[in-house]
């Protein structure tokens, strides 16, 4: 038992390591370690599924000209957040009641900004928010 608690403790504190470079590290020590671990996971299936590899979103700085595999990846993430729903509309109450209580005010700020976003298909909508909470936010911003 001491070995498994001692091994997911190790486990949790490499996770958190793992992404201080990708979460700015004034908001990783806000979330919780099974937070952390359940967006790598995230991150894990949704990379996969657009063909790209996690160190290729460590590196990726948003901007207007970002290509396809990225908006997708952002589609993806939000999908399995369920904030984003199968006919590409934010559920924005479904976000704002999923955000973590240490950084719930802060993000209900920029959120608000980014209501009135641009559609399109369902990659092109996560991008679109996701590039608004990024201008909005940028000291804040990360792509998890």
């Amino acid at each position: 038992m001491l070995l498994k608690v001692f091994v997911l403790s190790f486990a949790c504190f490499l996770c958190i390591q793992e992404t201080q470079a990708r979460i700015p590290p004034h908001i990783a020590k806000l979330l919780p370690p099974e937070l952390i671990e359940l967006i790598m996971s995230l991150r894990n299936v949704c990379t996969k599924k657009v063909g790209l590899v996690p160190d290729d979103i460590e590196h990726f700085d948003i901007n207007p000209d970002s290509p396809q595999p990225y908006k997708c990846y952002m589609e993806c993430m939000m999908s399995a957040a369920k904030w984003l729903t199968p006919k590409g509309k934010i559920n924005y109450k479904k976000m704002l009641d999923d955000s973590y209580p240490d950084i719930k005010q802060m993000f209900e700020k920029v959120v608000d900004k980014c209501r009135d976003i641009q559609e399109g298909d369902n990659c092109a909508t996560a991008f679109n928010f996701n590039l608004c909470i990024a201008r909005a936010d940028p000291e804040n911003y990360f792509l998890p």
